[in-house]
């Protein structure tokens, strides 16, 4: 199928819907965050934490979102650990026929790299993602809450 993919309705409305168009179910915000997956784990389970704390707040996260979530913290937590392992062993070595080549923690870490930039975009955590995301007070349209508002009289 071609075309853009469509976006959350919660980033919709974040964006604002100048098209006017029908933004589409609406998918409530869990009250705390979700579980982690059980592939969540160590440096992973410290992202989930931060990260999905930081998305629950401004309403970006939902129950559905947790896979989606748990790979983006594991691609982060190996982008750290190939890094770290660069910093010990050096981002070459020599091979036993003299020859310099990279150290394979450089692949992994440029793939994880990689990965992070895509999943963040999903969740808008890109610097271009967040110039699109416009968070306004939506006008009250509920008659009971402008009877609340306004009063009996």
């Amino acid at each position: 199928m071609g075309g853009r993919r469509p976006k959350p309705a919660a980033l919709r409305l974040l964006q604002g819907n100048p098209s006017r168009r029908k933004v589409g179910p609406e998918v409530t915000a869990p009250a705390e965050l979700p579980v982690a997956p059980d592939y969540v784990t160590g440096r992973a389970l410290a992202e989930w934490e931060d990260l999905g704390s930081k998305l629950l707040a401004n309403g970006l996260m939902t129950a559905l979102d947790t896979n989606g979530l748990g790979c983006l913290c594991v691609a982060i937590a190996a982008l750290k650990d190939a890094q770290d392992a660069i910093a010990l062993t050096g981002a070459t070595y020599v091979t036993s026929t003299g020859f310099v080549r990279p150290s394979p923690h450089t692949g992994m870490r440029d793939r994880a790299i990689k990965l992070v930039a895509q999943l963040s975009n999903e969740f808008g955590l890109t610097p271009a993602a967040r110039t699109k995301v416009h968070h306004e007070q939506q006008p009250i349209d509920d008659a009971f809450e402008r009877y609340l508002k306004r009063g009996p009289n």
